[in-house]
């Protein structure tokens, strides 16, 4: 990757089969990348709840899949099978997620990583991932604000928990974890 932007590239490894629809799996809109520019050009903004604008596109590369607007992008989403030890790679410019549903009585296990070009903009995301790593702080991205707010009160936050001051420094890493954890250059 040459790009100066920072664009990444995501990927995880299955753990476990997932092969059918609703079992908890990964979905995306194959292909989808090919239209994305057009789209990103084409799409309307919409009504703020006050009467404000708001902007088609989002800040970053996150943009929200809005069900009404966006109804020709939802229905390009499909299931994407995969067998324990699969690798699914996908970049910023595929709508994707998690199954609304699992049927199933099997947990969907897959281990996530992205891949980041060596450019400035990445170099101070990781240092800051590395200083909330040491320091225990609670991720600040939309996952984990939405998931406090959709588990709040329930069994999952009461059993949630960020790590105690003595098991702070508790994980020693190795010499590659520490290459991709930043902590050393590669």
């Amino acid at each position: 990757m040459t790009s100066q932007s920072g664009d990444r590239c995501n990927h995880f490894f299955s753990l476990t089969n997932n092969t059918e629809p609703n079992t908890g799996g990964f979905e995306a809109a194959p292909g989808f990348h090919r239209q994305f520019n057009e789209w990103a050009r084409n799409r309307p903004n919409r009504k703020g709840q006050q009467g404000s604008n708001t902007s088609g596109l989002c800040v970053g590369q996150y943009t929200h899949i809005r069900p009404l607007e966006d109804s020709n992008v939802l229905s390009q989403i499909k299931h994407i099978s995969c067998r324990a030890g699969s690798a699914v790679i996908w970049d910023y410019r595929i709508p994707h997620g998690n199954s609304y549903r699992n049927d199933s009585e099997v947990t969907r296990e897959v281990i996530y990583a992205s891949f980041l070009p060596d450019v400035t903009i990445n170099r101070v995301y990781v240092k800051n991932q590395l200083t909330n790593y040491r320091e225990r702080k609670i991720p600040t991205d939309q996952w984990a604000v939405e998931s406090r707010r959709a588990t709040s009160g329930t069994n999952l936050a009461k059993n949630t928990r960020v790590c105690s001051k003595e098991e702070k420094n508790g994980y020693l890493f190795n010499d590659i974890g520490k290459k991709l954890m930043g902590m050393e250059n590669w």
